[in-house]
């Protein structure tokens, strides 16, 4: 990869990920102004359902077709490149219509209204192709354009909406936050879809053989992801008040911009991981991977120190003294996050690099430890419960995807600077 490039890349999507992470922060905290802790629980609750059938709807498809896309282009085969984004479109239309029909399924099962349903099934569809469009400009490694479209955009405008409802209702309701969160998330997803169309090779596509068998045990091992993203939020609803969802929800959103450092890493290496693994240079990739791990490590091992020492203090000013007490809950989170950020990116390695189904094995084991000890100690011990239970499991996974990545490429992935 060009390195000039390479930096630009990375700076760009450094911005992008600063602003990001600093504007879910601030969302956060004028949502805790805008609605009451029931309302504020109900809309993780509503956001993570969201979340986790957008990720069902792709069936695997984008992390599969970035790899394709990249060997694809490197093969010199513009056929098959614009072959593999008619299929992942049109695959990608079945999903958006059978999560859709489920969003409004769940919406009436959970009593949460039919506007709120209708609501939940156009985030569905909107973050669905905001997703998809995106991992296919990544492929094309038009970085800029995927974090741009990807993240930056609906980031933006739902920090603008969201501050012109505080400035204008003061008390605006549940319906009307979702209404700005999905209009955000379309205006993103037609602008990276727009975006899109100046890639495409003006050839007569062919049909990519081995994309619906590469995705298929990527879309397994993101429905693992999923549910161990979202579940914790699902088990708290069902087994404590909306007060704790919230409390828990806020914990768990400020864990998780620990990981933005992290991301920035996925974002910009993901296509070159395949790129260099093919070329057989498994020592530049192994430097590449240690490299931005110890980067990345660094910045959430601060960040969770922060959370450690301050985390109450911050809590209380920022979303009120109500929300303190989620102080506790943060730290655990935290930790967790940090220890799997300094074991560096071996799941998306072997996935970049065709082992997906060990990561997909991985998942499910770590995922299912994880949410059995979720629901039994929820019951307990409420958001300390889910805490420690939720970063034992991350720890854990990432542990087992680290020393599969060095049995099965023969490379660490964990933080260090390598020096030659």
């Amino acid at each position: 990869m060009n390195r000039a490039k390479w930096w630009a890349d990375s700076a760009w999507v450094a911005f992008s990920r600063l602003w990001i992470t600093a504007s879910a922060a601030v969302i956060g905290i004028v949502l805790a102004r805008l609605l009451t802790r029931a309302d504020l629980g109900r809309y993780f609750l509503v956001l993570s359902l969201a979340g986790a059938l957008s990720t069902l709807a792709q069936l695997g498809l984008g992390p599969a077709a970035t790899r394709a896309i990249a060997a694809a282009r490197s093969e010199g085969t513009p056929e098959e490149t614009a072959g593999i984004v008619r299929a992942v479109l049109r695959r990608g239309l079945l999903g958006v219509a059978l999560a859709g029909t489920a969003a409004l399924a769940l919406a009436t099962g959970l009593s949460l209204g039919l506007v709120i349903g209708l609501l939940l099934a156009a985030c569905v569809f909107a973050q669905t192709w905001q997703t998809l469009s995106a991992e296919l400009l990544r492929g094309f490694q038009d970085i800029r354009s995927a974090t741009l479209f990807g993240e930056l955009t609906g980031s933006l405008a739902t920090f603008v909406l969201l501050f012109a409802a505080l400035a204008f209702w003061r008390d605006a309701s549940l319906e009307t936050v979702l209404l700005l969160v999905v209009a955000s998330t379309f205006l993103a997803a037609v602008l990276g879809a727009a975006r899109l169309r100046r890639h495409l090779p003006a050839v007569k596509p062919n049909a990519p053989p081995r994309l619906l068998a590469d995705s298929a045990p990527i879309l397994v091992t993101q429905f693992v992801w999923m549910l161990r993203t979202h579940a914790d939020i699902w088990i708290m609803s069902a087994l404590r008040p909306p007060a704790e969802v919230a409390l828990y929800g806020v914990a768990t959103r400020l864990a998780a911009l620990l990981v933005a450092p992290q991301n920035i890493a996925k974002s910009v290496l993901a296509p070159s991981i395949t790129e260099i693994h093919n070329q057989q240079r498994q020592r530049d990739l192994q430097e590449m991977l240690r490299g931005s791990a110890a980067v990345a490590g660094g910045l959430a091992v601060v960040g969770c120190l922060a959370y450690c020492l301050l985390g109450e203090w911050f809590l209380g000013i920022t979303y009120g003294p109500a929300y303190g007490r989620a102080a506790a809950a943060l730290s655990i989170l935290a930790s967790g996050q940090a220890i799997a950020v300094c074991s560096g990116l071996s799941a998306t390695t072997l996935i970049m690099t065709g082992h997906a189904r060990q990561v997909m094995w991985i998942s499910g084991f770590c995922t299912a430890v994880s949410l059995a000890a979720c629901l039994l100690l929820t019951p307990w011990w409420g958001v300390l419960g889910a805490s420690v239970a939720m970063a034992a499991g991350t720890v854990l996974q990432n542990s087992l995807a680290w020393a599969v990545c060095r049995r099965t490429l023969g490379i660490h992935t964990h933080a260090g600077m390598v020096w030659r």
